[in-house]
């Protein structure tokens, strides 16, 4: 069973994810910060992370990526970045940072986000 890494401060948002995952049959673990998202990603080792781009501590998703990035055990999973803002440049800020693809939150298919999930768990296996 594929383990993906929530790291959002939106609580609420992170719980909605999380159920949906689970019911997908996946193991879902969560962090509400960047380096409680670094530190959760180095102790589980997860399939894939879900990084929202707009946090506290370490201003934003984009920080924790970069980090995650430099760490050899964590550098090849698949980072999908989250973000309301998903404007030109936040896309482009993203993907220099290592998020492999951006979805726009709120989340409104889930099936198709589930899809994509499941296309990056793939890849990686491949």
């Amino acid at each position: 069973m594929p383990t993906i890494l929530i790291v959002d401060d939106d609580e609420i948002a992170a719980r909605f994810v999380k159920r949906q995952l689970t019911r997908e049959g996946f193991q879902v673990e969560t962090a509400t910060d960047g380096p409680s998202g670094v530190a959760k990603a180095e102790s589980v080792k997860p399939d894939l992370i879900l990084m929202d781009m707009c946090m506290p501590d370490m201003n934003d998703g984009l920080d924790a990526t970069r980090q995650i990035r430099t760490i050899p055990a964590l550098a090849k999973i698949p980072v999908l970045a989250l973000t309301a803002r998903a404007f030109l440049v936040e896309k482009q800020a993203a993907f220099e940072a290592g998020c492999n693809e951006v979805i726009e939150k709120p989340i409104e298919d889930m099936p198709a986000f589930v899809e994509k999930i499941r296309k990056w768990l793939t890849e990686v296996r491949s």
